[in-house]
């Protein structure tokens, strides 16, 4: 009987996903930037408590055979990327490259731990990648979490896919940080931190930098349903939304939207903003006074 559930509970997931990919236009060869959010992808089987026992039992069984769908629909030409962003070297000061979790869930983590997977040197902002885009993780991140020497400068390049499942784009979409960097952003700045990196079998002393708000506006909410909003208006960004949540949106309109609702307003995303004024004119001239009007 358990077994039964369990094979059953599995090839649901193998029916949906491949239908999914396929129904939104993607293709083995794409390369892929997966949000994952594997609680949400079981909210159909809320009313089957046999299956939901199951699930909860198996979490990492069914995360890992989640992953292996995904992996096996690439082909040698293409690839799968994710986020494996770790917050606590912040405090630690310390990154180990194979042993620090990320701390975006655990579909990040067991693709973290696949064995075919590369991660980038990054101590917060970490990409992992299984397929051909190791080759640009294996060139190197940079100390910057964003910018033209970062892994995320290739996206627009390969024009990759954004696949979220189970999670809305706007709430994964840390891709347009990357855009904000090249487009310019009036309410981040990048911020040092000290950190020991331990890469193989050697440890050495780097400062990696964060895109961070300024802390006079980090309490006011930020605005990123907007680029969903404007992707999803203009019907550059496919949905299926049974019966899990399901989306498909390119690179390109991600990078070009980003642009344009940027260039109108470069605070764009602070939500309820029009203007950030800074206000230089202090008595110590190394503060900077911010405000949004």
């Amino acid at each position: 009987m358990k077994k039964n559930i369990k094979n059953q509970i599995q090839q649901d997931l193998k029916e949906v996903l491949k239908y999914n990919l396929s129904k939104t236009g993607v293709k083995p060869q794409d390369h892929l930037y997966l949000s994952l959010d594997m609680g949400a992808i079981f909210t159909n089987y809320i009313n089957n408590p046999d299956k939901i026992t199951m699930i909860n039992k198996n979490k990492i069984f069914f995360t890992k055979y989640v992953l292996k769908i995904l992996k096996n629909f690439v082909s040698n030409k293409g690839s799968l990327i994710c986020p494996t962003f770790s917050f606590s070297p912040i405090k630690t000061k310390y990154f180990d490259i194979k042993k620090t979790k990320s701390d975006v869930g655990i579909f990040s983590q067991i693709f973290l731990e696949d064995k075919s997977s590369v991660r980038s040197e990054h101590s917060i902002h970490s990409l992992s990648a299984i397929g051909k885009f190791k080759k640009i993780i294996r060139e190197g991140h940079g100390i910057f979490s964003f910018g033209i020497n970062s892994p995320f400068e290739h996206f627009l390049k390969l024009n990759i896919k954004f696949v979220n499942i189970g999670v809305p784009f706007w709430r994964s979409c840390t891709y347009i940080h990357h855009v904000q960097h090249l487009a310019g952003c009036n309410f981040r700045f990048y911020k040092s931190f000290k950190v020991k990196k331990k890469i193989g079998n050697k440890i050495t002393n780097s400062y990696d930098y964060d895109y961070l708000r300024y802390k006079s506006l980090s309490k006011l909410p930020i605005n990123t349903i907007k680029i969903e909003k404007t992707l999803s208006n203009k019907k550059l960004i496919k949905y299926i939304k049974k019966p899990f949540f399901f989306s498909v949106v390119n690179c390109s309109s991600v990078f070009n939207q980003t642009k344009l609702l940027l260039k109108k307003n470069p605070s764009t995303f602070i939500q309820g903003s029009k203007k950030i004024i800074f206000n230089d004119n202090l008595k110590d001239k190394n503060l900077i006074k911010l405000r949004v009007i």
